[in-house]
């Protein structure tokens, strides 16, 4: 009985290893792939330059559309100061500290955003569509916030953002 366990350990042991060999490495990112090559153009560029806006919110747009939002937190905190505190900057920061989790970061760099928009509204692409929008996000991770919600997964993030998006009529009574 207990030659027969031995022996079917070592099977075991065996087709574990054979598995394992003949596997090949794994790679999130393809580096023969032009989207790898132009996203590490992008990185160098903005290591080169890490005060160009227009850079750092292409490398961190890329990052977003692949679900890296701790590489968007990375790269914002490397970038200079004024690039740092664009609003459309700060705006990333807030999305990608949403997606971690980091509920009351995320709200500091909306109100941030938010506020540095307002003082540039109309000049440097920051009009009233992107004042709103910028409106939203604030209301809706205050509302996150004032929720206690500490997990990205938590279906109350969808509740605070219908609230703040929820349609309102006003009906006004008499007159004349």
């Amino acid at each position: 009985m207990e030659f027969r366990l031995n022996l079917v350990f070592l099977v075991l042991v065996l087709a574990t290893g054979s598995a394992m060999t003949a596997s090949e490495p794994y790679a999130a990112l393809d580096p023969k792939a032009g989207a790898t090559r132009r996203l590490g153009a992008l990185e160098d560029a903005c290591a080169a330059s890490p005060g160009d806006v227009g850079r750092l919110l292409e490398l961190t747009t890329e990052y977003l559309q692949q679900n890296r939002a701790e590489l968007v937190i990375s790269a914002i905190h490397r970038a200079t100061p004024g690039a740092r505190g664009a609003p459309e900057v700060e705006h990333k920061l807030a999305r990608a500290l949403e997606s971690v989790g980091r509920f009351a970061d995320a709200r500091s760099a909306a109100n941030r955003a938010f506020a540095s928009c307002l003082r540039v509204v109309d000049t440097e692409g920051c009009g009233a569509h992107r004042l709103a929008i910028f409106d939203i996000h604030r209301a809706a991770l205050s509302r996150i916030v004032t929720m206690g919600v500490d997990d990205p997964r938590d279906p109350r993030i969808q509740t605070a953002y219908d609230l703040v998006l929820r349609p309102a009529s006003v009906r006004f009574i008499g007159g004349g």
